[in-house]
Formats: C-alpha cells, sequence, structure tokens
C-alpha cells in the first residue's frame, strides 16, 4: 500500500494580512468592552444609545359612539353623490344612468335623515363625503373608471358596487346602534339600499337572476348539489394548448341578482380599468369594505 505524504501548508502572514487580523480583533474587544461582560458570555447590564429616545405617544382613548356611527354612515351618503356626479361627467354611467341620477336625490334624502337623527340625539351632523373613503375608494375607482377601454360598463358596475355597499354599511351598524328608533332607520335605509342594488343587477346583467329555488338547493345538505346545477357561476378549467399564453385580463365580476332576507357583509368585488394596459390604468380587482375605526368620523370632527 502506498501512502502519498500530504504536504504541509505553511502559514503565511504578510504585513497586510496582519493588519487586517489585528484589526478585525481589536474591533471585536472594543465591541465587547462597550458591552460591558468581563465573564464570556455575560450580557451587558444597560444597553449604551446615543441620545435619548422620544417618548412614545399615547393612541387616543376613543368611543364608538351612536353619534359617530351616525357620521361615519351620513358620509358615506355623500361619497355616493359625488361618485355618481363624477360618474355622470365621465360619461361613464352607462345603463345605469337614468337609475344612478335618480338615486342621487335618494342618497341626499336619506342623509338628511341620518342628520336629523343625529341632531334629536344631541349629536353634530356631518354633511360631507367621508376622507378616507374618498382617497382610498372613490378615487382611485373614478381613476380607473376614466382610463377604461370598457367606461360604460365599468361605470355602472361602479355605480352598483357602492349602492351595494351602502347596503352593507346600514346592515352592520344596527347591532351596533343602543337605540331601537336609530336601529330601525339603519334597517329601513339598508332596506332601500339593497333595493337599489337588485334593480342595478337587473338593468347590468338582466340575466343573472338566481331563484328562490336556486338558492334552497345550494344549501348544505345530504345530497351533492354542484354549483351549475343550481345556475350558479362556476369556474371552468381552461384547455390545453401549445401556444404561448396570452397576457390574462381580469374578466367582470358576474353581478347577481340573489333574493334573501339579509344581506352580506362580506367586501364588495369588483374589476376595473383597461384591459390593454400595462401601467397603472390596467384592469384590477378592487374590494370596497364596510368603515373600520381609521375611517369613522368622529364626533368632534369637522368636515
Amino acid at each position: 500500500m502506498t501512502t502519498t505524504p500530504q504536504t504541509p501548508v505553511a502559514a503565511s502572514f504578510d504585513r497586510r494580512g496582519f493588519l487586517r487580523i489585528g484589526g478585525l480583533s481589536a474591533a471585536s474587544f472594543a465591541v465587547l468592552a462597550a458591552c460591558g461582560g468581563e465573564a464570556p458570555g455575560a450580557g451587558p447590564e444597560v444597553i449604551p444609545q446615543s441620545g435619548t429616545a422620544p417618548p412614545l405617544a399615547e393612541a387616543p382613548t376613543v368611543t364608538v359612539s351612536d353619534g359617530m356611527l351616525l357620521r361615519t354612515a351620513t358620509s358615506l351618503h355623500y361619497n355616493g353623490i359625488d361618485l355618481i356626479s363624477a360618474l355622470d361627467k365621465l360619461g361613464a354611467l352607462g345603463v345605469a344612468k337614468s337609475a344612478a341620477s335618480a338615486y342621487a336625490e335618494v342618497l341626499k334624502a336619506q342623509a338628511d335623515v341620518l342628520s336629523a337623527a343625529l341632531s334629536e340625539i344631541g349629536g353634530t351632523p356631518f354633511e360631507a363625503s367621508n376622507p378616507v373613503v374618498d382617497r382610498k375608494i372613490v378615487q382611485p375607482a373614478l381613476a380607473l373608471v376614466e382610463a377604461s377601454d370598457s367606461k360604460e360598463d365599468d361605470g355602472a358596475r361602479l355605480v352598483h358596487a357602492f349602492v351595494s355597499l351602502a347596503a352593507a354599511v346600514h346592515l352592520a351598524l344596527v347591532p351596533h346602534l343602543s337605540l331601537p328608533e336609530l336601529r330601525q332607520t339603519s334597517m329601513q335605509i339598508g332596506t332601500v339600499h339593497a333595493t337599489a342594488s337588485a334593480l342595478l343587477a337587473a338593468a347590468i346583467s338582466p340575466d343573472n337572476v338566481v331563484s328562490e329555488t336556486a338558492v334552497a338547493a345550494a344549501a348544505p345538505s345530504a345530497t351533492t348539489t354542484t354549483v351549475a346545477d343550481v345556475g350558479l357561476p362556476t369556474t371552468a378549467a381552461a384547455a390545453a394548448s401549445d401556444e404561448e399564453p396570452a397576457l390574462p385580463v381580469l374578466a367582470p365580476v358576474e353581478i347577481y341578482q340573489v333574493p334573501g332576507a339579509f344581506g352580506a357583509l362580506s367586501p364588495v368585488q369588483i374589476v376595473l380599468g383597461n384591459s390593454t394596459a400595462t401601467d397603472a390604468a390596467k384592469r384590477v380587482q378592487l374590494g370596497l369594505d364596510t368603515p373600520s375605526l381609521n375611517s369613522y368620523i368622529l364626533d368632534d370632527q369637522t368636515a
């Protein structure tokens, strides 16, 4: 058995290498000294810092009152009025133009009712659009509609989505309002919104009607029932192809007239934008959600 001797590798440190190692060692010892650890593994008693950190500001305590909820609901009605007006100026109301124009007057009447109810409990009416909703929902949606290559259809769908959102808002308010008469007012207004939403859905997608029988059949049961059996939307698998797939274009969210005693509280989904754009104007799906603490109109907030 032949053994190949291993050639020893001599450690060679030139002056430059020594300075590198020496600098690293010096920096390491400086860190240890600053931490104050005399024994290996000992942690610092006080973490050194440069300057003085500012004290953390405490979040203000806010009580969600009936007045705050009514002010927030009122503000959304003005958001709806402004939205319909802006879409009308863009010529983007499409099949919803007549209904939307009439509904703007209903929104104002409902806002007046909410303001009167607020005054009766000693609150101050808020007769202006909700700034957070305008900034995060209305303006981005309007920009997409303006750039859309299906402007009238997108505009009509946006009106429907906002009216559906208003119905959800008033439904969500009911368990949070403390006075029975306020809960009744919110339910009545929400019912009007829900009816308007169904009428707009009929104008936009007249064939998309889910019957009460279909809704009952779609309920969980021992019998397996597919969504195709009851006339609800389905997702079909894409056919295989050797061709280069085209860039996906978001299709409009289907709008259905669904009968029921209660409305939905989930975000309202809508697709807006330009199908040929690749920048900020491209078609995207938005979710319109009911207001939360960051968009409530506070009792002392001014327009």
